[in-house]
């Protein structure tokens, strides 16, 4: 009968023995399984980070274009400004004359030109023959003239 529980006992640590074996098997496995986990945490971490910054970087670029966008449209405005200022000097409706003859180009054979004060310029330096030369050329009416 001792030889039986000998056996019995053996037989019992044997399997014992094999489930720590097979307990420890498990365990590395799941330690080499948490370990990886935590390796792809680190590099969603950092991916996410990447990803945070370039946007960051994005949207500033787009902070300064936008910035830039309304320079350009302001300087645009302030140039169509001079423009129309320096053509409704030649007489006050001359920016509505404009305007229509633009909108009725293609009823004329070739579109007028004009006025001829839109298209004289005095240099820096030569503004006291300013009055000269409007008088030479036809005083307010001539330029305001057109030609077709």
């Amino acid at each position: 009968q001792m030889r039986g529980m000998e056996a019995a006992q053996r037989a019992q640590q044997v399997e014992m023995e094999s489930r720590r074996v097979k307990l420890g098997q498990k365990q590395s496995e799941w330690a080499r399984r948490a370990a990886q986990l935590e390796e792809d945490v680190k590099a969603a971490n950092a991916a996410y980070q990447n990803a945070e910054q370039q946007a960051r970087v994005k949207k500033e670029a787009t902070l300064r274009m936008r910035d830039e966008l309304r320079d350009v449209q302001r300087e645009a405005a302030t140039i169509g400004a001079k423009e129309f200022n320096s053509i409704s000097r030649l007489h006050p409706d001359m920016p509505a004359l404009i305007d229509l003859i633009k909108r009725n180009a293609r009823k004329f054979q070739q579109p007028p030109v004009g006025p001829f004060g839109a298209f004289i310029k005095i240099k820096d330096g030569f503004q006291l023959y300013a009055n000269v030369v409007e008088i030479a050329l036809g005083g307010r009416n001539g330029l305001c003239a057109f030609t077709v």
